[in-house]
């Protein structure tokens, strides 16, 4: 096998990017982390939102259950 000399051409294996194109790609990188991260938030705080509704729709049927209760509309 015949030893060849090293390559000594420009870099190929990664694309070489201007300034511009990494300043657009890490704007574009940024805009969608912040996508995701506020998507996340609102999810969590919808999760929030409707757990405490739930629990104040449970206390309220139990209230509803024990006034009736002691009406006499439930026996």
């Amino acid at each position: 096998m015949m030893d060849k000399p090293p390559y000594q051409g420009p870099e190929r294996r990664y694309p070489v990017l201007s300034e511009e194109e990494l300043d657009l790609l890490a704007e574009r990188v940024v805009e969608r982390t912040l996508q995701k991260v506020t998507s996340k938030m609102y999810q969590e705080i919808g999760k929030n939102i409707i757990s405490k509704l739930l629990t104040g729709v449970g206390i309220g049927v139990i209230g509803l259950y024990f006034y009736a209760r002691d009406r006499g509309w439930v026996q």
